[in-house]
């Protein structure tokens, strides 16, 4: 019976390698050079790279590759030798048809990763400002399918570790080592697209040692099995090492998206609340059926191995082994994509927030020298934040449903920009240049940035922050670096860094406002509020008694994929009206008040249940609304910043620029400002070519954004 078994794990094991290692390994093939900066050379149409004349004033350069077989091709973007003062706009073609659109500047990188068949034709195309002197580097590497003999290398290696483990009675230990592996490597080639033989021996070297060491656990723990010690630290040993690959596969397949920077800082910023109705929502429930079955199948063979008698292994022999596999993984350490991707990006996020509050320490200081001055007193401005409205679900922009009657009722007091959209579709990144001076288009970083609050703080104005958003998640964010500058804060919800529950509704932030509002002080202020608003889960946001007026509703002539949950959301959004037009009431019968401003984070694509998930991207999530109104004291004081405001109501506008339409709307001179970002300044432009989105990946006027054009070609008619 052994030797059948023996026979069996063998040839198991040989074909688990001839599969894995034939559809993993890619092996690398570079073209002419490592890197080629567009200032020497151009592609021609042949594949090769070739010499032109440069030009001063050039502008635009194609270039164009044809392949000669199938593989996979990636590029890296990036600037090394010059800093640009303006970004320059690249376009990837795959067969005529864009695959890809980004704009690049000074500091950032983009990568690029296609697959490819022969006779394929690739074009690169990358544009610029006549008087950029820099065309940027261009790092390019070409991946055939190639499987080799080289591969059986380390296929053998694997065959002969699971014999040496079951010889020695460590045979659930070797399934474990084995299936650990493979699910590494579906994670790695999920991820990052291809998986080198380097990288196999690298992984292979990984878990040997790792299964060595539990080896060693087990054997100097064999004697005291009725306590199950080992199985406990093996287990703590491992679970790193199983958590990781499980995220980076079960993200990758859930969402046919590879697990990215925007979405590892998205985890970081939210809190355990969050993570639920995230899950709950939007995760399919096989993966999370497979979330919980692949953890519990490595503890079932961890609990398995502790029963087994085993042979013990000399510890001298034992050491060494462990010590050389050591010293090997330690050398290849730079090769772990997935552990390292992890870790860059945990101290990447750490050192920007860090940054961002050095900015703010070295601002009271008074280190960072600046100047922001306010003429008059006695001024207050309103300015709140909404959470995940989708304009277009709101009856004041012609919506079907009856959203926001309150509002609807206002109308004719308030300006309605009908173009403005949200810069990204996630709360932190949105806010992180909504509210400082870094935007979509001046190539400044948030975090060597000043904050709106900043500048109010400069200017002598009281500051506050109202929220029912958690200040903090699991991590410290932007939003709360930002908030806690104010001079004072008022925050409903108090489950910080866990929870995501209504504890209070929004509504109660309209009596804490009416208590600022009751103190009289000749000191100019403004008064954030971010409220929670329509954040999923959406029926947890509103009062189920009073607000649930659609819950048997449906909606003719749309597609709805899932209509009770369009139905909650519709019934926040009716909350909301109730929310924001109590604000505005309370705020149109007191004195001193100047103006209001109202615009949403982000938004919701709501009929198709995709949330707000930037993976899974459409324009649908940018659809925010922007209301502002002003009293009659400050149309008369700022006639000219109300003039130009309200003809701009039809601009196209990313709410990257609230910044300095803040600055500008509010009368402070301050050199942190920029006109041509102003809706208030005559210098504010941006141009359907320029508007971007998702922080420049992408274009925001595109054939596919119909709902622009659509406005667009009506305001034409």
């Amino acid at each position: 019976m052994k030797k059948h078994f023996i026979a069996l794990l063998f040839l198991l094991s040989l074909l688990f390698s001839f599969y894995s290692f034939e559809f993993f390994n890619n092996a690398p093939h570079k073209l002419k050079s490592d890197e080629y900066s567009f200032k020497i050379y151009q592609l021609s149409n042949d594949g090769n790279w070739s010499d032109y004349k440069k030009e001063d004033n050039l502008t635009y350069i194609k270039s164009v590759l044809t392949f000669k077989k199938n593989g996979q091709l990636k590029f890296n973007f990036n600037f090394k030798k010059e800093a640009l003062k303006k970004p320059l706009s690249y376009q990837i073609f795959h067969n005529k048809k864009r695959v890809d659109e980004f704009n690049l500047s000074s500091g950032k990188k983009h990568e690029v990763m296609l697959s490819v068949s022969k006779s394929d034709n690739v074009e690169i195309i990358v544009e610029r400002e006549s008087n950029q002197q820099y065309w940027g580097d261009l790092e390019s590497s070409f991946y055939f399918l190639n499987f080799s003999f080289d591969d059986y290398i380390v296929a053998s290696m694997w065959v002969l570790f699971i014999l040496f483990l079951y010889y020695q009675h460590y045979g659930y230990l070797a399934l474990f080592s084995s299936l650990l592996f493979f699910m590494t490597m579906v994670s790695e080639k999920l991820n990052f697209g291809f998986v080198s033989l380097d990288l196999l021996l690298a992984y292979t070297f990984y878990f040997f040692t790792l299964s060595l060491f539990l080896l060693l656990i087990y054997q100097l723990l064999n004697s005291i099995k009725k306590f199950k010690i080992a199985t406990f630290l093996v287990l703590l040993t491992s679970l790193a090492f199983i958590l990781i690959p499980l995220l980076f596969m079960l993200y990758s397949l859930n969402f046919n998206h590879e697990l990215t920077k925007e979405s590892l800082y998205a985890i970081f910023q939210s809190n355990g609340g969050e993570a639920y109705e995230y899950i709950e929502k939007f995760i399919d429930v096989k993966y999370i059926i497979l979330a919980f079955l692949i953890p519990s199948l490595f503890s079932i063979l961890i609990y398995k191995q502790e029963q087994v008698e085993i042979r013990k292994i000399d510890y001298r022999t034992l050491l060494f082994l462990i010590l050389f596999f050591i010293l090997i993984t330690l050398m290849n350490s730079s090769k772990y994509r997935l552990n390292n991707f992890i870790y860059e990006h945990i101290e990447e996020y750490k050192k920007e927030l860090k940054l961002f509050k050095e900015v703010q320490a070295k601002r009271k200081a008074g280190q960072i020298h600046f100047d922001a001055k306010k003429e008059g007193e006695g001024e207050t401005y309103v300015v709140v934040i909404g959470e995940s409205l989708n304009k277009n679900h709101m009856g004041l922009y012609g919506y079907v449903r009856e959203t926001t009657p309150n509002l609807l009722a206002m109308k004719k007091e308030l300006i309605l920009y009908q173009n403005a959209y949200s810069n990204h579709t996630h709360t932190v990144p949105v806010l992180s240049q909504a509210l400082t001076e870094a935007n979509q288009y001046n190539g400044k970083n948030y975090y060597e940035s000043l904050s709106i609050v900043n500048i109010f703080n400069k200017a002598n104005f009281e500051t506050y922050w109202l929220t029912n958003q958690t200040l903090y998640g699991g991590w410290d964010n932007m939003v709360s670096a930002i908030a806690t500058e104010s001079n004072h804060i008022v925050a409903l919800n108090h489950t910080i860094g866990y929870r995501v529950e209504t504890q209070k509704y929004d509504g109660e932030l309209v009596q804490n406002l009416e208590k600022i509002l009751m103190k009289k002080s000749h000191k100019n202020r403004v008064i954030f509020i971010h409220l929670i608003g329509s954040h999923s889960t959406y029926a947890s946001r509103y009062p189920q008694d009073k607000f649930s007026i659609f819950d048997k509703a449906t909606l003719k002539d749309r597609e709805v994929k899932n209509m009770r949950e369009l139905n909650t959301y519709d019934n926040s959004i009716y909350y909301n009206d109730y929310v924001v037009s109590s604000i505005l009431k309370l705020l149109q019968k007191k004195q001193g008040i100047r103006g209001f401003l109202y615009f949403s984070d982000h938004s919701e694509e709501i009929e198709k249940d995709l949330g707000h998930s930037w993976e899974r991207f459409t324009y649908e999530m940018t659809e925010i609304p922007f209301i502002s109104w002003f009293s009659q004291e400050y149309r008369e004081q700022y006639s000219e910043q109300y003039s130009t405001f309200t003809q701009h109501k039809n601009k196209l506008f990313s709410n990257d620029m609230v910044y300095d339409t803040l600055i500008g709307l509010t009368g402070v001179k301050t050199e942190k400002y920029n006109g041509r970002y102003d809706l208030s300044s005559s210098e504010y432009r941006l141009l359907d070519e320029d508007a971007l989105v998702l922080h420049g990946k992408k274009r925001y006027v595109t054939p596919e954004n119909h709902r622009y054009l659509e406005r667009k070609k009506a305001v034409v008619k």
